[in-house]
């Protein structure tokens, strides 16, 4: 996460919080989702990861686009 800068929360779920967030170098905008993994559960895991692999299919100009994690 060095390569971006927090500017401010947009939401938040159970186990996550979503910010909106600047990257250094392009000054491109990005919603970040932030993720506590230290309370997941294997089932929460598992959904985790289903929704990775949803998210990075999805193309439409009124979805945010998957750009990877960390």
């Amino acid at each position: 996460m060095d390569e971006f800068t927090l500017l401010y929360k947009l939401g938040e779920g159970s186990f996550s919080t979503v910010f909106l967030g600047i990257h250094i170098q392009t000054q491109n905008k990005y919603a970040i989702k932030k993720i506590d993994t230290k309370n997941l559960n294997s089932l929460h895991m598992e959904n985790l990861h289903k929704e990775i692999e949803i998210h990075s299919k999805m193309d439409h100009p009124n979805i945010v686009s998957y750009h990877g994690h960390i």
